[in-house]
């Protein structure tokens, strides 16, 4: 089933179809006053809902072959266009557009995980950086909430939590070894610094 549009003026229904490339279906059947039209039959692939504070919008994902592209149309809760508007529809796609939608979709998830792998090992290049810098440098705490702010020591230790957060290990005054996370520390020759700007 395509996407079906209902308007109160047949001149408008006709022109609407016109327009867009639709399938002007005439006046509806139980004397309604209404006037129909469809477009993108055979190519609609899915639908989805969207919720709202109202409830939910539904759209429906077509094939545009003008364009060769999937788009998006609103066919429920969709404000109407003069005296026209959207009143359903149901996906009839054939199998080989199916099939073109679903490689299209896992190229657009392989896509995003890639530029995830991307930024990941990025970030974990910089912070392996950064821990190669600060180990057996003097750390202050400067976040946190398991060590006083102002605590000082050596770092003796560099590395990553299980869940890939970069570390440091120093020894504070006493000689207690203390464990943070590397951005809840700064070199102690710049805290000075820090304590001027804030």
């Amino acid at each position: 089933m395509p996407i079906y549009y209902a308007c109160e003026s047949e001149t408008h229904a006709q022109e609407a179809c016109l327009r867009v490339g639709g399938l002007y279906r005439g006046a509806s059947s139980g004397g309604t006053g209404l006037f129909l039209w469809q477009t993108y039959t055979g190519a609609c692939i899915t639908t989805y809902v969207r919720p709202t504070a109202m409830g939910f919008d539904r759209f429906m994902v077509v094939y545009n072959a003008d364009s060769e592209s999937f788009e998006t149309i609103q066919i429920e809760g969709a404000p109407p266009e003069g005296d026209c508007f959207v009143i359903g529809g149901d996906p009839d796609a054939p199998s080989d557009l199916l099939a073109r939608y679903s490689r299209f979709r896992f190229e657009i998830e392989e896509d995003r995980r890639m530029k995830k792998s991307v930024q990941a090992q990025a970030m974990r290049s910089n912070n392996t950086v950064r821990l190669r810098h600060i180990r057996n440098k003097t750390v202050v705490v400067v976040a946190g909430k398991t060590i006083k702010h102002g605590t000082k020591g050596e770092v003796f230790w560099t590395g990553y939590s299980e869940h890939g957060v970069p570390r440091v290990g120093f020894r504070d005054a006493e000689g207690k070894r203390r464990y943070i996370d590397l951005d809840n520390v700064r070199e102690a020759h710049f805290y000075p610094l820090l304590e001027q700007a804030s």
